[in-house]
């Protein structure tokens, strides 16, 4: 299998890509959570572009498995809208689960971004800058704050 490595100057554009539909979409997120950790660089990024205040979900399938959604469900339920990101939506699951835990909570106020989306399975976010089709690509990607 390939690996592409994914460097600041794509990290950049993809962030302002983000940041850009966003702003088109005409939404007023109250707070983003990035998905610890490989979401985190691109939620500090897209907090900082937007000046919207950002807090951490933990929901690691791979590394630590550390699962915790911090204060996600409380400003659901308080009505806040909400930006989840993460850097990868590949196989679904952590979406997936997350959404399960949501629960009750998981409402219209809740939108997603990524860096990268895998078409090839069914969640699709709100947001994203690259797309693959993993049935066709099965490019390993390593981010630049993974090295």
């Amino acid at each position: 299998m390939k690996t592409y490595y994914m460097n600041f100057l794509k990290f950049a554009t993809a962030v302002d890509l983000i940041a850009s539909d966003i702003r088109k979409s005409n939404i007023q997120f109250h707070k983003i959570y990035g998905i610890a950790r490989g979401g985190l660089p691109l939620a500090v990024a897209l907090s900082h572009k937007l000046n919207v205040p950002m807090d951490v979900v933990k929901w690691s399938l791979r590394d630590f498995k550390d699962r915790d959604l911090g204060n996600l469900p409380n400003d659901l339920f308080a009505g806040k809208k909400v930006l989840l990101v993460d850097d990868i939506i590949d196989s679904g699951v952590t979406m997936h689960e997350i959404s399960f835990n949501l629960g009750e909570y998981n409402s219209t106020d809740l939108k997603i971004a990524c860096w990268i989306y895998n078409v090839d399975q069914d969640i699709k976010p709100d947001y994203f800058a690259d797309s693959i089709d993993r049935s066709v690509d099965k490019t390993w990607f390593e981010f630049w704050w993974e090295r």
